[in-house]
């Protein structure tokens, strides 16, 4: 090999090196980004509350629980819940999102106080 394709060889391979030393160094950022997203989708998952009995939604005790659900909302957008409901329409239970410790405990309590308070009265059809 003569020194001109020597020297080329070489600087290329220098390059190469560089190249490398870079997309190891893209290559651990991009892993810790994607371990921070997959720790704050760990945090967003929807949570359940359980009615203890199929309930009536008109019950005081679950319309007041709307209302406070509704007002948690307001102020926390980021909040989310949604009723499951059973095919004659009682209420079983909620869905929620909640993005921290503080608005899930706006949920939670509520609900558990609305749903054994509704809990103690009869049901009626819809």
């Amino acid at each position: 090999m003569n020194s001109v394709d020597e020297k080329v060889l070489n600087e290329v391979l220098k390059e190469l090196a560089d190249l490398c030393i870079l997309f190891e160094e893209a290559l651990r950022r991009f892993r810790g980004r994607i371990a921070s997203i997959a720790s704050s989708l760990e945090s967003l998952q929807w949570r359940t509350v359980e009615a203890p009995a199929p309930l009536n939604p008109e019950d005081r005790a679950i319309v007041w629980l709307k209302r406070r659900l509704n007002d948690v909302a307001g102020r926390r957008p980021e909040v989310r819940v949604e009723w499951i409901v059973d095919e004659e329409g009682r209420i079983r239970g909620l869905k929620y999102f909640a993005p921290d410790e503080e608005a899930e405990g706006d949920i939670i309590g509520p609900a558990k106080w609305a749903f054994e308070r509704a809990a103690q009265k009869p049901t009626a059809p819809s």
